[in-house]
Formats: C-alpha cells, sequence, structure tokens
C-alpha cells in the first residue's frame, strides 16, 4: 500500500515516528478515541490558508465562501475574518452567519424558491446582493419593497 501524499492533507498534518497522523498537533487516533468515529476535524490554519489565497487570487470583495459546503458561525466569522464573503442559499444560513457578526453587506443570498419570509428578512438585513434566476422571483422580491 502507498502512503497517502501529505499534499492531499492540511497543511498542519504529520506523520509522528510511530506512524500516527497528527493535524494541528493534535493526534487524531487520540481524537477518535475520546471523541468517537466519523470525527470532523477541521484546521484552523489550513481553512485561514486557503481563505487567504482565494483573497489573493480574486481580489477583495470577490472571493465568497461557499456556506453550503460546512457553516457555524465559528466557520462563517473565519472566513470573514480572512477577508472573504459568503454566500448563503437559506434563512438559516443568513442567520447564522448574522449571528456570527458577518455584516449583511458582505453576503450574497442565492439559491431557487426562497419564501416570502426568506426574502423579506434579507432585505430588511440589507444584504450586499439577492441572486435571482427567474423573473417571477424578481417579481416576489418586488412585491415585498
Amino acid at each position: 500500500m502507498n502512503p497517502l501524499p501529505l499534499g492531499l492533507l492540511p497543511d498542519t498534518a504529520e506523520v509522528l515516528a510511530d506512524g500516527s497522523l497528527a493535524i494541528g498537533g493534535c493526534r487524531i487516533d487520540e481524537l477518535a478515541e475520546r471523541f468517537g468515529t466519523p470525527l470532523f476535524v477541521y484546521d484552523e490554519a489550513h481553512l485561514r490558508n486557503r481563505c487567504r489565497e482565494a483573497v489573493a487570487a480574486f481580489g477583495p470583495g470577490n472571493a465568497y465562501y461557499a456556506t453550503k459546503a460546512f457553516l457555524c458561525t465559528a466557520m462563517a466569522r473565519l472566513a470573514y475574518e480572512e477577508g472573504m464573503a459568503l454566500d448563503v442559499a437559506s434563512g438559516g444560513e443568513l442567520f447564522t452567519a448574522l449571528r456570527a457578526g458577518v455584516p449583511a453587506a458582505a453576503l450574497a443570498f442565492h439559491g431557487n424558491n426562497k419564501s416570502v419570509a426568506e426574502l423579506r428578512m434579507a432585505l430588511q438585513e440589507q444584504v450586499g446582493h439577492v441572486v435571482v434566476d427567474s423573473f417571477e422571483e424578481i417579481d416576489r422580491i418586488e412585491a415585498l419593497v
């Protein structure tokens, strides 16, 4: 069996002398024993580096974190702190990003089949961009204004 290339793992991943994997200085076998499996381990340094790379590549205000990939208040805050805007596709995602302290102006609200309540929330919070995919949705938004 070939070893897994470390380039596929987070920046701080390392194989320890005993062959175990550590990420961010935390042994994965110990985390699995303590918390059970399956277990998701996020490396903050890695996440921040990827956010910075995206902002450098696309420019300030042009790099968006896709919250559908993973969203909690800590992740929303981290992406915004690193210069990213966030795209949100539901009222729940919008609420979570706002609760994390991300300004509404740094959000893009997109996707189809938005409820009137979700559209109203986006308008009341003054979300930076509302992306629509049909003329019917534009009509729904105009009826709320």
